[in-house]
């Protein structure tokens, strides 16, 4: 506490001296995860007889960083987190700890070294500077604005900005997952030991957005895409009537020859093992389509996603254009570490919503169904927030889930194709207790 308090104190007469200004921000939050199918693992021997339970596993987390305000458009921020699991379910049900694959899973920086854990990660060092016109960040910082890229990117980003165009480039170099449910180090593991790059240029006008974009990293893909969308409130505030239009098309050219940092070949995608030889082929595409409703504090309305090819292979899996849809629910014990099949090969999902927010209450209802050569999902999930007081919440996320694997197949790490379709019971309930200062 001592160290904290003078820490302040200097960082005080600094800015004082130097004329900039600063701010500290932090939080700590508690997070469990229990599956309701909690038998004990047991890989199959014939293709019938396994047993693949929905893992259980809880953590402690916690940031603490600074933010600093030096000059006019230009900033600075600095800052570290910690995160621990309590429980890990699959330390009694057979085979393996898995746990870790949550929470400081670390494959080395380029993703090609046996699993390691690694619970603290500098996530926040990055300089930035905008202006009417421009801006340009560099570092480590969160991204919340890209389609196909999420949490903490290592690299660097900048916008031109005139009238209502905006052309906008990305690089990066590493990315990490900081949460309490999910903590990863900066690796390349999701592009396989590559960088990744992207930019485009988008015009948004009276609430009508058009967007053309391309991602790519070099021997794994290419992939050009779009976005619409139009939002026929932008200035709702939480009274009278709001519709929300998203329409976005990706169409990923994936290398058919990929190969790892040593020259060796990859034979099969990352996360879901299918083999590239016969199941990824080079022209994939990928639709999204949402349309939101907001009535007063309510809101509702429905998404559509579907696949033609393997086109998540490398991009996909660690995006969010679906704004907040959980597609990593599933269990450690099959493929993709709780991955949904929902961005695997030729998947179709058609999802429903609706939910309300009630000054410190919010909630939501989402039903999902998906169909794919390789598994059937169908899917329901409550979840209700509730302030406390200012920087205390409480949450809690009751999902049915069921997952069913179809005959030929396999799931997890067994090399045993299905004899018949399996079905597992992925339902689990989530909870948080966080607090942001």
């Amino acid at each position: 506490m001592r160290k904290i308090i003078f820490g302040s104190c200097v960082l005080g007469l600094m800015s004082n001296a130097w004329g900039f200004d600063y701010q500290l921000n932090g939080m700590a939050e508690s997070f469990g995860k229990f599956g309701f199918n909690s038998g004990s693992y047991r890989p199959s021997t014939n293709g019938s007889d396994g047993k693949y339970p929905t893992d259980s596993y809880a953590s402690l987390f916690g940031s603490l960083g600074i933010d600093l305000s030096l000059a006019k458009g230009l900033s600075a921020a600095l800052g570290g987190s910690l995160n621990g699991l309590i429980y890990d379910s699959t330390l009694s049900q057979g085979g393996e700890a898995l746990g870790v694959g949550y929470v400081g899973n670390y494959l080395g920086f380029y993703g090609d070294k046996s699993l390691t854990s690694r619970n603290y990660i500098i996530h926040n060092a990055y300089l930035a500077y905008e202006s009417t016109h421009f801006g340009i960040q560099a570092g480590r910082y969160e991204v919340n604005d890209l389609d196909w890229f999420s949490e903490f990117n290592q690299g660097a980003s900048l916008y031109f900005k005139f009238w209502d165009i905006k052309a906008w480039g990305f690089f990066s170099s590493a990315r990490a997952m900081v949460s309490s449910s999910w903590f990863w180090d900066f690796t390349q593991f999701s592009v396989g030991g590559k960088v990744l790059g992207a930019g485009g240029i988008e015009l948004n006008r009276n609430g009508l957005l058009l967007s053309l974009y391309t991602y790519a990293a070099p021997d794994r893909y290419t992939a050009p895409g779009f976005k619409i969308g139009f939002d026929s409130n932008p200035s709702f505030e939480g009274k009278g009537f709001r519709s929300r239009t998203t329409l976005i098309g990706l169409f990923p050219i994936n290398a058919q020859n990929p190969t790892r940092r040593d020259g060796s070949p990859i034979t099969e995608d990352i996360l879901f093992g299918y083999e590239f030889s016969k199941d990824s082929s080079e022209y994939t595409q990928t639709l999204f389509v949402k349309q939101r409703f907001d009535i007063d504090e309510y809101h509702f309305g429905a998404m559509v996603y579907k696949n033609w090819g393997n086109a998540n292979a490398w991009i996909g899996s660690y995006g969010d254009p679906f704004g907040g849809v959980d597609i990593w629910t599933a269990s450690a014990y099959d493929k993709g570490a709780s991955l949904s099949d929902m961005i695997g090969r030729n998947a179709l999902s058609g999802m429903l919503f609706v939910g309300g927010v009630h000054g410190g209450f919010e909630w939501g209802i989402l039903g999902r169904l998906t169909t794919s050569p390789r598994s059937d999902e169908q899917s329901i999930a409550l979840t209700l927030t509730q302030r406390i007081m200012e920087g205390l919440s409480v949450s809690i996320k009751l999902e049915y889930f069921s997952d069913t694997t179809k005959a030929g197949y396999t799931i997890g790490t067994d090399s045993i194709p299905l004899a018949k379709n399996n079905v597992s019971d992925r339902s689990h309930v989530m909870t948080w207790i966080t607090h942001q200062f």
